[in-house]
């Protein structure tokens, strides 16, 4: 993505957030509460876009291994991570977590 590009980009966030204002403070609200269902929305969410992920936390976690983040975001550039969550926040739903994610 060019700066142009990035930039019309950033400025349809903005539109979002200023239509959308609800659902952001709806998602920033369950992001800032205190149970896991932000976390878990955003783990399903990426799981949706790259289903190898699963696969890859749950063996770090049975390992212990947590902190090493590494292989992760190898796998999300090798997956092009960024790309699809532009396409998903492009054709996302007012249910989608991806927008809210994303501003």
């Amino acid at each position: 993505m060019g700066q142009p590009e990035y930039d019309a980009f950033k400025a349809r966030m903005k539109q979002w957030m200023s239509e959308n204002s609800d659902v952001y403070d709806a998602f920033e609200e369950q992001m800032n509460a205190q149970s896991d269902a932000g976390y878990q929305r955003i783990m399903t969410q990426a799981i949706a876009l790259v289903p190898k992920y699963e696969k890859v936390v749950s063996k770090k976690m049975n390992a212990g291994s947590i902190d090493d983040t590494l292989d992760i975001e190898a796998l999300f550039a090798d997956e092009n991570l960024g790309a699809k969550l532009v396409g998903a926040f492009e054709t996302a739903r007012k249910e989608s977590i991806v927008p809210a994610a994303i501003c």
